[in-house]
């Protein structure tokens, strides 16, 4: 596909509609064998891969298009990130639903970065109470939020991680690697105090929840990581390596 936006190519493709709904349908029969409903999804596949491989519009694209953790998945909850800020938002946004009668720990499958990793694992982990009355305790008690916050003032090697992130011109692995390895060097908060921070918030929990996924970045090979329950990773080292700062 030449230099063509995404609100072109939906315009472009509407024609196509038909022939994908005909597609599905046949995937869908029930007179079909396994193999060829296999054959045929994997060739849906392929036809999205081949329609997408070329946009050229400066957007994210999501990877892998077709996510294995939310396959057959109804209901999902994406928490993004956004330090104490993000924080004490979701905690309010959280009991305002349930208090409305909307339960978020329904969902199917929940997915956290930063911030919304710890928020999202408290949620599920039945420590939203907890962290609640921790965040309560904190307004009364500014100084002692003084001392969680990561960091007053960011150092100069902190200021160059951010300012790198901020002109990134493209999310290829040899940028996220270049910001990935001065964030490496970076002189930052010890990881085992940063650590203790989280555990202050989520207490006793030990593993991940269940339906709970967390994402983080491999700095040093730029990989995209989404660290899921069964993994054995801890969901303490889990958050800190998505909400690292």
């Amino acid at each position: 596909m030449k230099r063509s936006s995404r609100r072109n190519f939906l315009k472009s493709s509407a024609a196509g509609v038909a022939a994908v709904a005909s597609t599905q349908a046949f995937s869908q029969s029930p007179n079909l064998s396994k193999k060829t409903i296999a054959e045929v999804r994997a060739l849906e596949a392929k036809e999205i891969q081949k329609t997408t491989s070329g946009w050229n519009d400066g957007l994210a694209h999501p990877i892998p298009y077709k996510n294995p953790p939310g396959k057959g998945k109804d209901r999902a909850i994406v928490l993004g990130g956004g330090s104490e800020y993000m924080s004490s938002f979701l905690v309010g946004y959280f009991h305002a639903m349930l208090t409305n009668g909307i339960d978020l720990r329904l969902a199917d499958i929940v997915v956290g970065t930063s911030a919304g990793a710890v928020l999202g694992s408290a949620l599920l982990g039945s420590r939203l109470d907890l962290f609640s009355a921790e965040f309560n305790l904190l307004a009364d008690y500014p100084k002692i939020m003084a001392k969680l916050v990561p960091t007053k003032k960011f150092s100069p090697s902190q200021e160059r991680v951010m300012k790198m992130g901020l002109t990134a011109k493209d999310g290829n692995p040899d940028t996220i690697q270049a910001i990935g390895h001065a964030a490496m060097a970076a002189r930052s908060i010890p990881s085992d105090k940063f650590q203790t921070n989280i555990k202050v918030f989520l207490g006793d929990m030990k593993t991940i929840p269940k339906k709970m996924y967390i994402t983080t970045i491999d700095c040093y090979t730029a990989e995209r990581l989404v660290i899921a329950p069964d993994m054995g990773v801890s969901v303490i080292d889990a958050c800190a390596a998505s909400a690292s700062a």
